[in-house]
């Protein structure tokens, strides 16, 4: 196991991990990670974030010094970055989790997206899943700010040069200019699905060619093998 990982989505469940610590807030999880690591040297351990809230997952409980010296450790990252958070104290919570989710079997699972597009502009929104996933389809839902020519693309992505060909080299393209119309509702299911290798992005593109902000309630949908 890493040291540490801070790449991980929520959705991801850590197996044989018996304790979750939610720190209640939102901060760069590299600096949070580097923290604990200097903090609490052997404990092995992953921070979630999903850009509201983190989550410290270790490999086995902590004992009552080392979730005191966690708070602490937590505390002091906050007091340098000064991040949102909703209390009046960093407090870190213990949350039992379950391997009832098992993002490495037969699931399904969706992610959504609020995305606001640039009137006139294009605008791109990446995923990246550290488990491999089988693109199925999207769906999407749009306001009434479309303008005539606007469209929709989907590709796949090697921006870490994961697969060998070069950083940034677009793999495949799976929509190509998708052209839209105002407050479309779409969704698109196939029962074939398309590899997404770990650590590659999904990047999903709005084109506009209006005048005014576009709103995209974007999901896609995906299985795990």
């Amino acid at each position: 196991m890493p040291d540490y990982t801070y790449t991980r989505e929520f959705g991801d469940t850590i197996h044989s991990n018996p304790d979750t610590y939610n720190i209640g807030h939102q901060g760069e999880p590299m600096d949070i990670a580097q923290r604990i690591k200097d903090a609490l040297p052997g404990v092995d351990f992953y921070v979630l974030n999903n850009g509201t809230e983190c989550k410290v997952i270790t490999t086995e409980s902590l004992t009552t010094e080392q979730e005191a010296t966690l708070t602490a450790t937590i505390a002091a990252q906050k007091a340098v970055d000064d991040w949102p958070y909703p209390g009046p104290d960093v407090t870190v919570s213990k949350v039992q989790i379950t391997d009832f989710q098992d993002l490495t079997g037969h699931n399904v699972f969706r992610k959504g997206y609020d995305i606001n597009a640039s009137a006139g502009e294009t605008t791109e929104q990446e995923a990246k899943y550290t488990t491999n996933m089988y693109l199925q389809g999207l769906a999407f839902n749009l306001d009434d700010n479309v303008a005539d020519g606007d469209y929709i693309e989907v590709e796949m992505v090697d921006v870490d040069n994961i697969l060998g060909y070069g950083a940034g080299t677009v793999l495949g393209k799976f929509a190509e200019t998708i052209y839209v119309v105002p407050n479309q509702q779409f969704e698109c299911c196939c029962s074939d699905a398309k590899l997404v290798p770990a650590g590659i992005y999904i990047r999903y593109r709005y084109v506009s060619t209006g005048s005014t902000q576009v709103n995209i309630k974007l999901q896609h949908l995906l299985r795990t093998s």
